[in-house]
């Protein structure tokens, strides 16, 4: 062999081998963007589904919420079937015509009061004082939480935290019940003991 063929089957050897890379390059950069195409759609379709399940969750919560709220009134109306209890729909602003109404159904050892956000309010002859620290909403589950202060005149004053709908609180021979929670006050029933 000549040295001109030996060049010509080592340039052939070298264009078949460059021909190859080049194939299997794109075949790997075709691959490689049409996986990425379709984890995008594997992505999004995973995203939808928790989406609805969320929504799904969400909804659950809600009325379990509800029911929930339901049974507790019950108990409360149960306990002093005198009482009238005011059934605030969730996550709604308390109606301070309802409140007066209950008020005026009340005995006279009890009221109910809305005490806004940030305030202060006396009651049963300003025996007892009531301050809304703040309102926030909290999650799993969903729901308005307060924190309140209890003052008496020359008594310790009481501070609570993560205080629900529901919640029954002691203090100085008055009870204090929480009816309602939303973002800018809380609907409270105050009676004597």
């Amino acid at each position: 062999m000549t040295h001109k063929e030996i060049y010509k089957k080592i340039a052939a050897v070298l264009t078949f081998v460059t021909v190859l890379i080049a194939i299997l390059i794109g075949g790997f950069f075709s691959v490689y963007v049409a996986g990425k195409t379709d984890g995008k759609d594997t992505n999004q379709a995973a995203t939808d589904l928790y989406k609805g399940q969320m929504e799904a969750s969400q909804r659950e919560l809600t009325s379990a919420r509800e029911q929930i709220t339901k049974l507790k009134l019950d108990l409360q109306r149960s306990e002093d079937p005198q009482r009238t209890v005011a059934l605030a729909r969730p996550n709604c602003p308390v109606d301070p015509a309802t409140l007066e109404l209950l008020q005026e159904k009340t005995s006279p050892a009890g009221m109910s009061l809305s005490v806004p956000s940030g305030q202060t309010l006396s009651a049963l002859d300003e025996h007892l004082f009531i301050s809304v620290v703040a309102t926030s909403f909290a999650t799993s589950p969903f729901r308005y939480i307060a924190t309140l202060t209890l003052g008496s005149p020359g008594q310790a004053s009481l501070k609570m935290d993560n205080v629900e709908v529901g919640n029954v609180i002691q203090y100085q021979g008055v009870e204090l019940r929480v009816l309602t929670i939303s973002a800018v006050n809380v609907g409270f029933s105050v009676t004597r003991r």
